[in-house]
């Protein structure tokens, strides 16, 4: 059962009736679950660099392996960046469709 604030705007449901809206802030939610949402969201946001070192790091031995493309082998890089470039516009716009909330746990499953 969740809690619906009280000044939380209403909505009309398709059969007329007016029904409260859960606007999913945090408004008297305990310090401790404030501290929660903050620390995953951070995490979440040091995933993407992380990556990028880890790619880094990990073509400086790879790239000997492939001694015809050695010097070209940075497209790895550049390719991780342009995927996340063009998600990102459209994992914005299906959050605003189906919900931030949503969308920002299914992106964080992949």
């Amino acid at each position: 059962m969740s809690t619906i604030p009280k000044d939380a705007p209403a909505a009309e449901s398709p059969s007329g009736a007016i029904r409260s809206v859960d606007t999913g802030r945090l408004d008297g939610a305990s310090p401790a679950r404030i501290f929660t949402v903050l620390t995953v969201i951070v995490l979440f946001t040091e995933v993407a660099p992380m990556q990028y070192t880890i790619v880094a790091a990990a073509l400086q031995k790879i790239a000997p392996t492939f001694p015809s493309v050695g010097a070209n082998i940075n497209w790895a890089i550049i390719v991780f960046g342009l995927i996340g470039a063009a998600a990102s516009p459209l994992i914005g716009k299906m959050s605003d469709v189906w919900g931030k909330k949503r969308m920002f746990l299914v992106s964080t499953r992949g």
